[in-house]
């Protein structure tokens, strides 16, 4: 795959990037310093402990519902080609101006964000995508997942980072993605990336319990010999090991993290189980990189108003919360949580 800046990636993603825990102005040093470097020497940055939260809205979250238009044309257009989708004006929360000076504004059930943009801790990049749009779900999906618009990869861009920063594959839980299924942005070439729906679940079992010990020094035992001259079972050998050790730490993380009683992550929010499971994941030191989450249900079709509202308040409350562990955890200056959303 062709290294690709962070400009191009932005420029030809079909997504707007809503990012939350690293102040704004820092955000956007870093950012333009980013700007003019290949993913390759990106690298570098792959040795500190920083760590990357991303949300998919998947589905196809509106943008322009999301971060709404206040003043000038853009707010005029919005209002004429929506006069029964646009937002009323009155019940918008104002951010106050971007670059060019047009005033925009946060979707009601959104309130939870003003705080953290407020104090500089969210940082917003609007109007992103990429050039003749094909319009169709699963084409933009593709390409803003591999940040490739003119052709197909087997790999996403994450996949390609995680190959890169970090050939020795000396960590399973380098990065993970919580839920049923492995986001397409994180295959990769040769980084092997668990989807895990649920850590507490995921286990390396055997039966009959009382012989688990046994069964599992077997298992660990026949998975330690190397036989290099046959590549197949090589890849099933270490996967299998990875996969063990992965499963064993995760349970570790499960058991050690300690909730806070006043931080409360609603049992009935997916998102907010997932991020939990994040903060259970990042408290226990896995020396984990990049988590994925998802919220789903955002192609809305007719139901547009009160599905969205549903949905982005279940993403301001389980980001907010969210937040409050990190804050708790001492990591909330080492963690950007990035919501992307579909086009």
């Amino acid at each position: 795959m062709t290294p690709r800046t962070r400009r191009e990636f932005l420029k030809q993603s079909g997504l707007m990037l809503l990012t939350v825990g690293v102040g704004a102005s820092a955000f956007q040093h870093q950012l333009s310093l980013a700007e003019g470097s290949v993913l390759t020497q990106g690298v570098g940055l792959s040795g500190n402990g920083r760590i990357l939260v991303v949300i998919q809205l998947s589905g196809g979250n509106d943008g322009l519902n999301t971060v709404i238009p206040l003043s000038g044309e853009y707010a005029s257009q919005y209002r004429t080609l929506r006069p029964t989708l646009a937002i009323p004006e009155a019940d918008v929360i104002p951010l106050g101006a971007d670059a060019g000076g047009h005033q925009l504004g946060l979707h009601p059930n959104l309130e939870l964000w003003k705080w953290l943009y407020d104090q500089g801790r969210m940082g917003i990049i609007q109007a992103v995508g990429y050039e003749a749009p094909n319009r169709s779900h699963e084409g933009s999906m593709r390409i803003w997942h591999q940040a490739n618009p003119e052709r197909a990869e087997a790999t996403g861009w994450l996949g390609d980072y995680l190959d890169m920063a970090f050939p020795s594959q000396d960590n399973p839980l380098i990065s993970v993605a919580i839920g049923k299924h492995l986001p397409m942005s994180l295959q990769a070439a040769q980084t092997r990336v668990p989807a895990v729906d649920n850590i507490k679940q995921y286990r390396f079992e055997v039966r009959p319990l009382k012989d688990a010990e046994a069964r599992s020094q077997a298992f660990l035992a026949l998975h330690r010999e190397a036989m290099p001259e046959h590549v197949l079972y090589e890849q099933v050998r270490q996967m299998g090991l990875d996969t063990f050790e992965g499963a064993a730490r995760l349970q570790e993380a499960s058991e050690s993290y300690v909730p806070d009683p006043n931080i409360r992550y609603d049992r009935s929010n997916p998102l907010a189980q997932a991020l939990k499971q994040a903060a259970q994941i990042l408290a226990s030191d896995t020396g984990t990189k990049i988590l994925y989450v998802t919220l789903s249900s955002f192609d809305t079709h007719g139901t547009q108003l009160p599905k969205q509202a549903k949905l982005l308040g279940m993403l301001a409350s389980a980001i907010d919360v969210f937040d409050q562990d990190l804050q708790r955890l001492g990591l909330a200056d080492d963690v950007l949580n990035r919501a992307i959303r579909e086009i």
